[in-house]
C-alpha cells in the first residue's frame, strides 16, 4: 500500500468517525485503524532508516564538481542517501566538521586528522595569444614578471600560492585580486593576465586559454578526506578505492 492509498484510508476513517448513521460498518473502521497503525509504524521505520543512512557531505566547489559525481553514484549503489554542502574555504569545512556539522568533508591542504586522497600540481592558465602560450612549462620565477590574476586571500589556492611566495621571498610585479573565482578565467581570456589553478580544474578550460604546468616540487595541493564516523568505514574504503584512479 502506497502513501496515497494510506491517505485515502485515513480520510475514510475520519469521515466514518463523524458519520454516526446506523449504516456505518464498525468492522471497517476497526480494520482500517489497524492498517493505519501498521502504515504509521512502517513509515516511521523507513524514515528513521533513511535518516540513519543519510550522509552529510561538505566539499570545496572544484572538488564537488570534479569528484563528487562518481562518489555519489557509488553511495547510491551502497544504499546511502546524502546531503551536499558546497563550502568555499577548507578552513570553514574543517571547523564545522569538528562541530559535527558534517559526516564527511573534502578539503585541501589539511595537516592532521584527514586522509590524503590526491596530490596534484598547479598550472598557470595563460591567454593563447600571449608569449606564455608558446611554453610547455613555466616556473614561479617567470610568473613574477607577468600580471597575475589571483583569488582573494581567503581562497585555498591563494593561501597555497602565498606560502610559496613567502618561502622564496618572491613578490609579483603586479596582480589583480578577485573576490570571486568565477570571473578569473574570463579575465585571462581577455588578456588581462595569468592565473593559477590545480590540475583538477584545467580539464574544461575555454579555447582561448592554455594550461602550462608550473615546475616546482614545492607547489602542489592535497585533496583530503575528513571522516570521524565508524558507521561509514565501508563507505570510506569504497571512496578511497574509487579516487585512487585520480591520483
Amino acid at each position: 500500500m502506497n502513501l496515497y492509498q494510506s491517505e485515502y484510508i485515513r480520510s475514510l476513517s475520519k469521515f466514518a468517525s463523524m458519520d454516526k448513521s446506523p449504516k456505518e460498518d464498525p468492522h471497517f473502521i476497526e480494520n482500517s485503524e489497524i492498517i493505519l497503525d501498521q502504515i504509521t509504524s512502517l513509515e516511521d521505520h523507513f524514515l528513521s532508516e533513511e535518516i540513519q543512512n543519510t550522509v552529510r557531505i561538505a566539499a570545496l566547489p572544484n572538488i564537488a564538481y570534479n569528484l563528487l559525481p562518481p562518489i555519489l553514484k557509488e553511495m547510491s549503489l551502497l544504499g546511502y542517501h546524502y546531503e551536499i554542502f558546497i563550502i568555499d574555504e577548507s578552513k570553514i569545512i574543517e571547523e564545522q566538521f569538528y562541530m559535527d556539522e558534517y559526516d564527511i568533508g573534502f578539503a585541501q591542504d589539511l595537516k592532521l586528522g584527514s586522509i590524503c586522497m590526491i596530490k596534484e600540481p598547479y598550472y598557470a592558465i595563460v591567454p593563447k595569444d600571449s608569449p606564455f602560450s608558446e611554453k610547455s612549462v613555466t616556473t614561479i620565477h617567470e610568473l613574477m614578471d607577468t600580471p597575475l590574476i589571483l583569488p582573494d586571500v581567503n581562497c585555498d589556492i591563494r593561501i597555497s600560492f602565498d606560502k610559496l611566495l613567502k618561502k622564496y621571498s618572491y613578490c609579483p610585479n603586479s596582480f589583480i585580486e578577485v573576490s570571486q573565482n568565477d570571473p578569473i578565467i574570463s579575465f585571462v581570456e581577455c588578456g588581462m593576465g595569468v592565473t593559477i589553478a590545480p590540475k583538477m580544474m584545467i580539464s574544461n578550460l575555454p579555447d582561448k586559454v592554455k594550461a602550462i604546468e608550473i615546475l616546482d616540487d614545492n607547489f602542489y595541493r592535497t585533496v583530503d578526506l575528513l571522516s570521524n564516523s565508524y558507521r561509514l568505514t565501508d563507505l570510506i574504503v569504497s571512496i578511497v578505492n574509487l579516487l585512487s584512479r585520480y591520483s
